[in-house]
């Protein structure tokens, strides 16, 4: 045998190794997120009649440990079409390089055919994290009506009927084909098949159920998550830092782990509870605090029975410095201007009425429970003392809160406000009275204001791919009598999820 053979047998063996015995470097969470991909990708875009009835988390619950285990991608790919295959008979996974089936076969009997449609906009939703529409067109139809019920009977758009199937990298060296659409009849999509029998369950894992929430929650923000063109939030990395959290266990809440993933998508909108972890609480501490040049300050008091004065620095919460305390709370919020700092530090001090914070000042050790019964103003404009909702501050001078202002507080106001000299209109925080602050902005216009743009993505495929977008912004001020003057200061803070 010449050298030239020796080489070419060599790198033949290098090839096919791996597909032959076990790779003994193969990351095992290599197979876990392509399954995770594949689950979402055939939940909520494969459009058969069996998938859309499958129950995806007891499915996702059933195999997501199971998953790890292929030692090569022939084994992942073999034994996800085998898990798939009752579910969704169009999808097939094959080992990345191969070359996949590009087109779908129209099968006889076949009257029109079937699609998913999304808009994720969550209204009157609950049954899922995001539902949808299935949709049939003729056959021949290039395009179909999407009528979405949220908005009426009207349609809303066009989409496309793609008869070229989906094909996606899953990773862990494996790819898979999803028809977008495919075939039906009078009856439902084709092939014609009976639902699979329930999965036996048996004991689910603690690390199982922790993989599908973390797999749901995932999938959900990878194909509806409407920004992920402004952020560069890396949600690829994301899912493996959490799934790695929760195969190397601490003594932290599960709880923690998906809120440091779901911090990475930066919108303020966005908050994590559950799972029966405390995580703030329905009660305060009897003062509110801020950090003001670098140190945790007592800013003001909600109780008389609070023991430390405003403007006592706090060095140390539980007998860990406050700085570490509150970077670790960070690390579970959206970083969105200051929202994140606020909301942490209003969530470090919530908690239950038996709980208690030892806090460590110049002085010593205090120990503060959780005294001050929150209400929603509470929660949302703790920070600063502030006035009445409406004061007269000096003659003809306003003050209002607009985040506490309620509808029947400024229909009883507007007559003096009517003749006020100037206002202070204070907008820090978050409206408690979403009916009063229009109402307030009518007296403030001379013509009608609508909403900004506001976009919703129309979601056909997955990977956030070919995406449209429906404006649905509305009219939301109209012009009301009792014109107030337009000598107005504002109080603007970043105390608002963004």
């Amino acid at each position: 045998m010449s050298n030239l053979q020796r080489l070419k047998l060599l790198l033949l063996l290098v090839l096919i190794l791996p597909f032959v015995r076990g790779d003994a470097q193969r990351d095992p969470l290599d197979n876990l997120i392509a399954f995770i991909r594949l689950v979402g990708d055939v939940r909520y875009f494969y459009p058969g009649d069996v998938a859309a009835e499958t129950d995806w988390d007891a499915f996702t619950l059933h195999y997501v440990e199971a998953s790890m285990s292929a030692e090569n991608p022939a084994v992942l790919a073999r034994e996800l079409n085998a898990w798939f295959a009752p579910y969704a008979p169009g999808v097939h996974v094959f080992v990345t390089g191969a070359e996949p089936p590009t087109t779908i076969d129209q099968p006889a009997g076949a009257t029109g055919v079937t699609l998913w449609g999304h808009v994720p906009l969550g209204a009157g939703r609950t049954a899922q994290l995001v539902e949808g529409s299935r949709m049939r067109a003729p056959l021949g139809a290039a395009e179909v009506d999407y009528v979405e019920p949220v908005f009426g009977d009207e349609p809303i758009t066009t989409i496309p009927v793609r008869l070229e199937p989906y094909v996606v990298d899953l990773g862990g060296g494996v790819s898979a084909v999803i028809p977008l659409t495919v075939y039906s009849d009078d009856i439902g999509t084709l092939p014609h098949s009976a639902p699979p029998a329930p999965l036996e369950q048996g004991v689910t894992s603690a690390t199982a159920l922790q993989f599908a929430i973390l797999a749901k929650a995932w999938n959900a923000i990878q194909h509806f998550f409407p920004y992920w063109r402004e952020i560069d939030w890396q949600w690829d990395a994301a899912l493996r830092t959490a799934l790695t959290e929760v195969l190397q266990p601490t003594a932290e809440p599960f709880l923690y782990t998906v809120q440091r993933m779901m911090a990475r998508i930066g919108d303020g909108h966005s908050f994590t509870s559950g799972g029966g972890t405390a995580d703030g609480g329905a009660y305060m501490l009897p003062f509110t605090w801020d950090v003001i040049e670098g140190q945790l300050v007592v800013t003001t008091r909600l109780s008389d029975d609070s023991p430390l004065p405003p403007g006592t620095v706090i060095t140390a919460i539980d007998g860990v410095p406050a700085a570490d305390v509150l970077a670790a709370r960070l690390e579970r919020e959206s970083p969105v201007g200051q929202w994140g700092s606020y909301n942490a530090l209003r969530l470090l001090g919530s908690g239950a009425p038996n709980e208690t914070l030892t806090l460590t000042t110049a002085s010593g050790d205090v120990v503060v429970p959780f005294s001050v019964r929150a209400n929603s103003s509470l929660r949302t404009n703790w920070r600063e003392e502030r006035p009445a909702t409406i004061i007269e501050l000096e003659d003809g001078i306003w003050y209002i809160d607009v985040m506490r202002l309620t509808a029947g507080e400024l229909s009883r106001a507007i007559p003096s406000l009517a003749d006020a000299r100037g206002l202070v209109l204070d907008a820090r925080g978050y409206p408690t009275d979403f009916t009063a602050v229009p109402t307030l902005l009518g007296h403030l216009t001379d013509e009608p204001l609508s909403t900004a743009p506001f976009y919703v993505p129309i979601v056909t495929m997955p990977d956030h791919h070919e995406w449209q977008w429906l404006d649905v912004r509305y009219d939301l001020v109209q012009p009301l009598e009792a014109r107030l003057t337009s000598n107005i200061a504002w109080i603007l803070s970043d105390h608002s999820p963004r």
